[in-house]
């Protein structure tokens, strides 16, 4: 006697091991071993209404923001891009480390020909990257949050690398 799996049990045992590649932190999950390796993409585009002046309208701006990680274990890697549909296009690297499913980077960037390095308090979670704004300070030539307490104020959606 030939014994199967019914076929919803075998397609929860494939859910089950196609969920390694999943984000290393969900919230309330506990921090990855060193050696989990994941990469995670994520990409939030605005545009502005169009607006009517005479007879004419004009169409309203597009801005993006992509964020793209790489993380081993507590280690992070990876870039940002601040792309708005006029100026002040902002474009440069994070190096980092993950606690949870907090992160900590170092952002340097290149803005109007000036590069800069900003401080990015990050949260992974199911619905996207949360990403802390707000009046920062420079303190040792990394321009830093005044205020780490103050909320998470951006969330940039989760979406497949290419």
């Amino acid at each position: 006697m030939k014994l199967r799996a019914p076929l919803p049990l075998a397609a929860l045992m494939l859910a089950g091991i196609g969920g390694c590649a999943s984000p290393p932190t969900a919230p309330g999950a506990t921090a990855p071993d060193s050696t989990a390796v994941s990469d995670l993409c994520y990409r939030k585009v605005t545009t502005a209404p169009a607006s009517i002046s005479g007879t004419d309208t004009i169409p309203g701006t597009t801005d993006s923001l992509i964020v793209r990680l790489h993380i081993t274990g507590d280690h992070v890697t990876g870039e940002m891009s601040r792309l708005p549909g006029e100026r002040d296009r902002m474009t440069g690297t994070l190096v980092g480390t993950l606690q949870g499913s907090r992160i900590v980077a170092v952002y340097r960037y290149t803005a109007e020909g000036l590069t800069a390095k900003e401080e990015k308090i990050m949260r992974i979670s199911a619905d996207g990257l949360h990403l802390k704004n707000g009046e920062l300070e420079e303190r040792e030539g990394i321009w830093t949050l005044k205020d780490t307490a103050t909320a998470y104020t951006e969330v940039v959606p989760l979406v497949p690398c290419r």
